[in-house]
């Protein structure tokens, strides 16, 4: 399975995201477990814009892992793309408190930029 999910990385990297997307789902059809594939699909799915599914995979992370801070993180990008501020806030605030070292890591993603002039945010990555 490792060669087909470097072919998904491979065709992401070349904009074939529909090319990439089949190759996760053959993964996860296989193992569902196998690596990171259900959240590499989540993060290709939110990039093209489909932010639902996108949440559809981290969510399916969660259920089994809920302290995955890959998934939170992506999960909270994906809503924040929705418009879903509020529940994305929440969801950097419980990665927080897993963790306090990821202050300094969200404190500079790109991904987070919308919330650089929310009081909240910053005082939360502070």
């Amino acid at each position: 399975m490792p060669a087909l999910y470097n072919k998904g990385l491979a065709c992401e990297s070349l904009d074939l995201f529909e090319d990439a997307l089949r190759c996760y789902d053959k993964i996860i059809e296989i193992d569902a477990s196998y690596g990171n594939t259900l959240c590499q699909k989540g993060r290709l799915l939110s990039s093209i814009g489909k932010h639902a599914d996108a949440i559809e995979c981290f969510d399916n992370i969660l259920a089994s892992s809920p302290s995955n801070t890959n998934a939170l993180y992506y999960k909270s990008c994906a809503m924040l793309k929705e418009g879903r501020k509020e529940e994305s806030l929440y969801i950097l605030e419980t990665m927080i408190s897993m963790d306090s070292r990821y202050r300094d890591v969200l404190r500079d993603e790109k991904d987070l930029e919308q919330f650089k002039a929310d009081s909240r945010f910053m005082n939360l990555v502070r």
